[in-house]
This record gives C-alpha cells, sequence and structure tokens, in this order.
C-alpha cells in the first residue's frame, strides 16, 4: 500500500471499500474478500467524490452521512479483525460540519469499564483528525497537526506497527505520534462490530454513536503497517 512499496500491494488488503455501488443499502467490498457492509440510518450515494485535483486521487464515488443516525455495519468477520501488531487504514474524507464533538470515519473500538479496545480514526472534538490504538501494551494515539477546514477533500491514514501509531494526511506523517505503554504488543480486539461513519458508544459493544457528517470515499483496511 502507500507506505509500503517492496511488497505485493494487495497481500495484506482486508477491505477497500471505493463506494461506486451508487444505489443500495449494501456497500460492496472490492477487495474480494467479502466484507460488504450495510448502511444504517440516513446516508446519500453521491459521485462528486475526490478528484484528480485532491492529490491524484482516483475516485469511484462517496458516501454522504447526515452525523446524525447514518452509518455502515461492516459485521463482526474474524477475518477483519486487527489482533497483530501492525495495520493501516486509509480514506479519502471530506467533513461537512467540524463541530467540536468526536466524529468517527471507521472505528472498531470499544470503552467498557474503564478499558479500551481496538482502533478508531477519528475527527477529534479538537476539530483534528486523530487516529488512536489500543493494544494490550497500552493506548496511543496519532493527531493532526491543524484544525480540518470544512468541505474539503483529505487523504487520512492511520498506521500502527506495534511501536508507534501514526497519523498521515495527504501523504505527511504529522508531528504528534503516540507509543505504547510496552510496544510490540498486538491491538486489543474489543468483540464488536466495524463500523464505518460510527464508533461505539461508551460501556457498548452493540450501540453506534459518535456518527460522521461529510462525505467518506476510497477507504481500506490492512493488517500490516
Amino acid at each position: 500500500h502507500m507506505f509500503d512499496t517492496e511488497s505485493d500491494p494487495e497481500t495484506n488488503l482486508l477491505g477497500n471499500w471505493d463506494f461506486g455501488d451508487g444505489s443500495g443499502s449494501t456497500i460492496i467490498d472490492d477487495s474480494g474478500n467479502g466484507h460488504n457492509g450495510t448502511i444504517n440510518g440516513t446516508a446519500t450515494w453521491t459521485d462528486t467524490g475526490p478528484t484528480l485535483t485532491d492529490q491524484a486521487a482516483s475516485s469511484h464515488g462517496a458516501l454522504s452521512l447526515d452525523g446524525t443516525d447514518g452509518y455502515v455495519d461492516l459485521g463482526t468477520p474474524a477475518s477483519l479483525d486487527m489482533t497483530g501488531t501492525g495495520m493501516t487504514v486509509e480514506a479519502w474524507v471530506q467533513a461537512g460540519d467540524p463541530d467540536g464533538t468526536v466524529q468517527s470515519i471507521v472505528a472498531n473500538y470499544t470503552y467498557i469499564s474503564g478499558i479500551g479496545k481496538g482502533y478508531s480514526l477519528v475527527l477529534g472534538a479538537d476539530n483534528k483528525f486523530s487516529f488512536g490504538v489500543a493494544s494490550t501494551g497500552g493506548n496511543s494515539q496519532g493527531v493532526g497537526d491543524a484544525t480540518v477546514t470544512a468541505g474539503q477533500w483529505y487523504h487520512v491514514a492511520g498506521v500502527y506497527d506495534g511501536n508507534e501509531t501514526a497519523l498521515y494526511i495527504d501523504g505527511v506523517k504529522q508531528t504528534t505520534a503516540g507509543v505504547p505503554a510496552t510496544t510490540g504488543q498486538p491491538i486489543d480486539d474489543p468483540a464488536a462490530a466495524h463500523f464505518i461513519g460510527a464508533g461505539h458508544q461508551a460501556e457498548s459493544s452493540t450501540i453506534a454513536s459518535n456518527f460522521f457528517t461529510g462525505q467518506i470515499a476510497d477507504l481500506r483496511i490492512w493488517d500490516n503497517a
């Protein structure tokens, strides 16, 4: 993938959702791994995703979410769980309303009884993108350098290699990267569904919350850094 030019780019690709379906309530996983998702709530198909002027992106479409109840449920397939010591999640994102609340772009994260598990790529309460990982060695987070401009497309990528959790925006590594208390540890499996455009409500492994307002395009998840 974009941070690994020496290996086969498809070897570690777990899911690729280009949102080119255009209609219906199913998001097709174009990786061929069968991780299709189901739209819940209010979401709109659009063909106005990022263009060649946005960092040479190739867009097949996007999903527009209203920040109220719209999200995609990818279910709980074991083949999509991040239990190793490396992962990358990347997407084109256009925030419609950076309003000082946490808005989840893609997440497989729970916070129950004071314990966080999993990962999340979000627009944070500080109106900056961030990528957080809760591994068995502790929590760590990479945070964007600047606040997000509404209506602008960004390529956002979160990378965890077991030693560091980093965030890249438009291919540039951001200054603030996190280091877990104990390095080299796997991501702690939350045993919960993977959501696009939402996260899990605190103290729950099933209820969606922190809905995203804006558009998401060309989302990919890899099981290596």
